[in-house]
């Protein structure tokens, strides 16, 4: 074998698949506690929480001040049932933002479970 023969570069495509592989496997194993990628309403998961949650609880949960609250350590992300009733009904009678009370119940555990793991991996 000629040192030409190891330069020789392999075709853009097998690079790609190389590298998108060996980053899908780090980002699966980051999120091992979160729900499976599962496409609610054409978005994976982690994009509906950015989507319909995030601007009032923050992409990490934390809140947002005059918004929404944080939910580290809230109740209903322990308790899907109830987190599903309360998302369905709203806060104090008000039906939730984002339109979120539309969703499936599915949809829904999945996005508590979601926040659920950003509120674990808060500081």
């Amino acid at each position: 074998m000629t040192v030409s023969t190891l330069a020789s570069p392999l075709p853009g495509s097998v690079l790609l698949a190389v590298a998108l592989g060996a980053a899908l496997t780090g980002w699966a194993a980051h999120r091992s506690t979160r729900p499976e990628v599962e496409v609610a309403g054409g978005l994976p998961v982690p994009a509906l929480f950015v989507k319909t949650c995030a601007g009032c609880h923050a992409p990490d949960v934390e809140g947002v001040p005059g918004r929404g609250p944080s939910l580290v350590g809230s109740p209903l992300l322990g308790d899907p049932g109830r987190g599903v009733s309360y998302l369905r009904r709203g806060r104090d009678g008000a039906p939730h933002p984002a339109d979120v009370a539309t969703f499936g119940d599915a949809r829904l555990r999945a996005l508590l479970e979601h926040a659920r793991g950003l509120a674990e991996d808060a500081p």
